[in-house]
């Protein structure tokens, strides 16, 4: 991937940039780091995981409401636990002059072999800028935001770790396409590295394997509920399939309604009846599968070959 370096001494016209991929720094300072703590806390008092900057290079992956390029994080739930996110504090750059970011899309993902997957929640927040200031680099300015979100729970498995995705995009007042999420370069990822969604290409990619987006997400991790760990052990095969969907429950477990949704979220038919879901009539392709039981919603992307 193309990497872009911005000399101070650059005359840079904002119309040249409108679909920038990145914002690189050669360096980290006081001025291009964020006091947001590392990794994974569980306490009394909350729950939350992390990624800082701590003082090396520094960077902005693209992630504008107003261009092609999105950038995301993965999230990891330990086995065992649910996770309820309720706040995300993450830094952004914007083009100087000073234009805050005015909206934030947060779009949350299943993982689909280490990029996201189907889409599983999206919602649009006004943030709250907590700071500004001059980035290392002053052609960009950089925002400490907090952005209020509406409790969702990320629901995790008995017995092993569960991978999700979480997309950040902003919008300034102007329109800027050139709005960046701030990385850390070289100083160790949480799980997978920070990725990024081109649009024209329609394809996720890992710009550095060694980059990682800064952030914070707080919330509440909880005990799995028995209705959870029994809603674990409900499993569809074969996936992909030629057809015939097996749905296998645990005799507890009442199921209440089947539905099947193509990428564009319209309900197509599909037979129910003896734990098999006939997919046979359908076209090739992805669906996703909701599942709604006695121990909760199962939801599965599903391929039809």
């Amino acid at each position: 991937m193309k990497k872009i370096t911005f000399i101070l001494a650059l005359a840079v016209s904002m119309a040249g940039f409108a679909q920038t991929k990145e914002l690189k720094a050669e360096s980290g300072n006081n001025d291009g780091t964020v006091s947001i703590p590392i990794h994974y806390q569980n306490s009394l008092v909350g729950c939350n995981y992390f990624h800082e900057s701590l003082g090396g290079t520094t960077g902005g992956s693209g992630s504008s409401m107003d261009s092609d390029y999105k950038s995301a994080v993965d999230l990891v739930i330990p086995a065992g636990e649910d996770f309820v996110l309720s706040e995300i504090e993450v830094p952004f750059l914007t083009f100087a002059p000073e234009d805050e970011p005015t909206n934030a899309t947060v779009v949350y993902y299943n993982d689909d072999a280490g990029f996201p997957g189907t889409e599983i929640g999206r919602e649009v927040v006004v943030p709250t800028i907590n700071s500004s200031q001059p980035w290392v680099n002053p052609i960009a300015y950089i925002f400490e935001t907090s952005l209020d979100m509406t409790p969702f729970t990320f629901s995790g498995n008995a017995s092993s770790d569960t991978t999700y995705w979480i997309e950040i995009s902003m919008q300034t007042a102007t329109n800027q396409a050139t709005v960046f999420w701030v990385y850390t370069e070289g100083e160790g990822t949480e799980a997978e590295p920070l990725v990024q969604f081109d649009a024209a290409a329609g394809t996720w990619s890992i710009p550095d394997p060694t980059r990682e987006g800064i952030y914070n997400f707080i919330g509440e991790c909880n005990p799995l509920s028995v209705n959870s760990h029994i809603l674990s052990q409900v499993s569809v095969y074969p996936n992909p399939t030629s057809g015939i969907l097996n749905l296998k429950t645990p005799s507890s477990v009442e199921v209440t309604s089947v539905a099947l949704y193509d990428i564009l979220g319209k309900q197509v038919s599909a037979d129910y009846s003896n734990d098999t879901i006939n997919m046979s009539a359908l076209s090739q392709g992805v669906y996703l599968l909701k599942v709604e039981t006695s121990a909760g919603t199962l939801t599965q992307k599903i391929v039809k070959q």
